[in-house]
């Protein structure tokens, strides 16, 4: 490891978490780039799969602390939009948007919300039977509708099965679909590696 990379990790709090993706990222042949308050992991050679990993301060108001993001080139050019989302954060955001609407009097959806909270109200919701035994884990929201049976396939649901193995109990989850991009955001403190390696399973097996 770089020097310069061993006094970063030594002399910043999120030491642990980063060590462990450094020799994560090593030990798949991927490189990895400390941050101010985390880390960014990129295959270091070409393949199949476009895909960037960043692990720091949330970027949404409804994970507390840390998340870990996932992102990666779709290789279908379909125009769709969607979203699976933890059942107990579908919830929240529900009412937090409910609650908005009833002190703010308002009719329009706001600009300045999150795109997921936005796409609760704006795309219509997949029927729960679509997701089988999974229908109380997650929601699901697309647009157009039918895009929802064109990406989830049976090795999306199987990835999809084994999230609740690897993400902690009532942890933020979303794993989104648009602009030619999937996006994995899950609520993540101290990221193992066997929690990096399923996020990224869970994003190369959706990209498709």
């Amino acid at each position: 490891m770089p020097g310069w990379m061993q006094r970063l990790l030594g002399r910043t709090p999120e030491s642990a978490a980063r060590k462990t993706a450094v020799a994560w990222a090593k030990h798949a042949n991927h490189k990895a780039l400390a941050t101010p308050n985390g880390f960014v992991i990129e295959p270091r050679e070409a393949s199949a799969c476009r895909w960037r990993m960043e692990w720091g301060q949330a970027q949404r108001h409804y994970v507390v602390g840390k998340e870990l993001r996932v992102r990666a080139e779709l290789t279908s050019s379909a125009e769709m939009r969607l979203m699976i989302i933890a059942r107990g954060l579908m919830t929240t955001l529900e009412q937090a948007l409910y609650d908005r609407s009833i002190e703010g009097n308002q009719t329009q959806i706001d600009e300045d919300l999150p795109p997921e909270m936005r796409w609760l109200v704006m795309f219509a919701k997949v029927p729960r039977s679509v997701l089988g035994e999974l229908r109380e884990q997650f929601g699901f929201v697309a647009s157009p509708p039918r895009a929802a049976g064109l990406w989830l396939t049976a090795d999306v649901l199987a990835q999809l099965k084994r999230v609740q193995d690897w993400l902690p109990p009532g942890a933020p989850f979303t794993l989104t679909v648009q602009r030619g991009r999937v996006t994995l955001r899950a609520g993540l403190q101290e990221p193992t590696a066997e929690q990096l390696s399923a996020a990224l399973a869970m994003v190369e097996q959706a990209h498709v």
